[in-house]
């Protein structure tokens, strides 16, 4: 997973800022995940909604 992780993240972008490279394939290996657990209540509180979220979460 840490190997998959450096591929993706770090070898990937430099490769892409390179002149001559189109696109760079990753396969094989197990993604990193996370999982958001929403509690609606406190978002009610503070006046959030999921719509919200989602962007803040994909950056």
């Amino acid at each position: 997973m840490d190997l998959r992780t450096m591929q993706d993240w770090i070898v990937a972008r430099q490769l892409y800022g390179t002149p001559g490279i189109a696109e760079v394939n990753s396969f094989g290996g197990q993604l990193k995940q996370y999982e958001v657990a929403v509690n609606p209540d406190r978002l009610i509180a503070m006046g959030i909604t999921i719509p919200e979220i989602l962007p803040l979460l994909k950056k």
